[in-house]
């Protein structure tokens, strides 16, 4: 994990053990270029390998989000639940906050 990143600030484990979310509420995003905006890291457990396979990471939409504070994956791993705690209100205001959930689809994690 990157320096700062806060990889491991929250984790969550599917019901079958399959799936796995870790977030980084202090990473600075897909290029690094947007401070606190944090991200989520998803990883599969291969039964054949037994080792654990990055399948996406989601991305915080925001500088300072916080995005993967808080995470929660359904019983199969194909949906995680995110939190940004320091989402702010696109109509004003700070700290609103925001919940994104995602689902898996063939390889693609979309809202």
């Amino acid at each position: 994990y990157a320096e700062d990143s806060r990889g491991g600030h929250s984790v969550a484990l599917s019901g079958d053990g399959s799936m796995l979310a870790v977030g980084a509420d202090g990473s600075g995003g897909l290029n690094n270029d947007k401070r606190w905006s944090g991200h989520v890291w998803i990883y599969s457990y291969s039964d054949s390998d037994g080792a654990w396979a990055n399948i996406g990471a989601i991305y915080g939409d925001a500088v300072g989000d916080y995005s993967g504070s808080a995470v929660a994956l359904s019983t199969d791993g194909l949906t995680v639940a995110i939190g940004s705690p320091g989402h702010n209100d696109p109509a004003g205001g700070y700290d609103h906050g925001q919940v994104r959930v995602f689902k898996y689809e063939g390889s693609t994690w979309t809202k």
